[in-house]
C-alpha cells in the first residue's frame, strides 16, 4: 500500500468545501441568516491551523521517534495557544457574530484533527521505521 500524501490532503480539501457548502447553504435558507463571512473565516482560520500542523506532522516522520513525538505534542500546544490568540483578537478587535464563528471555526478543526489522526495512522502502518515500538505500545 502506497500512501500519496497530495492525493490524501486534496481528498480532505474536498470534503471540507462540500461541509461548508453544506454549511453555508443550511444557515441561508433553513435559518434565513447570513452568516457566510464568520463562517467562511471560521473554515479558513482552521484550514491554516490544519496545514500547520499537518506539515509539521510530516516533517517529523522524517525524524527521530523522540522528534517525532515532541512535533506532536508541541505543536498541540502551539496550535491550542494560536486558537486563543486568534479568538482573543476577533473577540477584541472586530464585530463579526463570534457564534457563529466558533461553531464554523469547531466543526471544521474537528473534521480536520480526525483526518490528522487518520494521517498519522496511514504514516505508522505504511512504515516500520518505528514497528519496534509500536509492537510495544499495543
Amino acid at each position: 500500500m502506497t500512501f500519496n500524501l497530495k492525493k490524501f490532503f486534496l481528498e480532505l480539501v474536498g470534503i471540507s468545501i462540500i461541509v461548508l457548502l453544506l454549511i453555508l447553504l443550511v444557515v441561508d435558507t433553513i435559518f434565513k441568516q447570513n452568516k457566510s463571512h464568520e463562517i467562511v473565516l471560521g473554515y479558513l482560520i482552521s484550514l491554516a491551523i490544519f496545514i500547520l500542523g499537518f506539515l509539521s506532522i510530516d516533517w517529523a516522520f522524517k525524524r527521530s521517534l523522540k522528534i517525532f513525538m515532541g512535533v506532536v505534542l508541541g505543536g498541540m500546544f502551539f496550535r491550542f495557544v494560536l486558537i486563543g490568540v486568534v479568538l482573543f483578537l476577533l473577540i477584541r478587535f472586530t464585530d463579526i457574530h463570534i457564534l457563529s464563528f466558533v461553531l464554523a471555526f469547531f466543526i471544521f478543526y474537528i473534521i480536520y484533527q480526525c483526518y490528522e489522526i487518520r494521517f498519522i495512522n496511514l504514516k505508522l502502518q505504511k512504515g516500520t521505521k518505528w514497528s519496534k515500538f509500536l509492537r510495544e505500545a499495543s
